[in-house]
């Protein structure tokens, strides 16, 4: 959800005209947050990967939708870069539990929350 709340504050902004591009970026925002959701409901652990996958689809959507406004100036080189490295990191993680599950997931975060100190 935080993702959804960070695109929404960004494009908040954006000028009425460009509601073609508003509503993709906070739908596939959205989207991702609700796949991880409807997967982790009583789902099987096939189900939740596919479920995963579909989360990554639409944040990968969604980086493309924000490279978009970045090109044509609706959103400064820091913030794309800053949206962009959160859509990458959550990326990331969502991939290595899709494939190898909660326990290279687990490593991935600690080896992150070691390089910040």
């Amino acid at each position: 959800m935080d993702l959804y709340v960070e695109i929404h504050r960004l494009t908040a902004s954006f000028p009425a005209n460009e509601n073609h591009l508003v509503s993709p970026i906070r739908s596939t925002a959205l989207l991702a947050s609700s796949n991880i959701a409807e997967g982790a409901a009583d789902q099987s652990r096939d189900q939740f990967r596919q479920f995963l996958g579909y989360s990554i689809s639409s944040m990968n959507e969604g980086e493309t939708q924000l490279e978009a406004a970045r090109r044509v100036g609706l959103v400064g080189d820091l913030e794309a870069a800053g949206i962009a490295a959160i859509l990458d990191e959550y990326s990331t993680h969502l991939w290595a539990e899709a494939q190898f599950g909660a326990q290279l997931l687990n490593c991935l975060l600690l080896t992150a929350h070691r390089s910040l100190f």
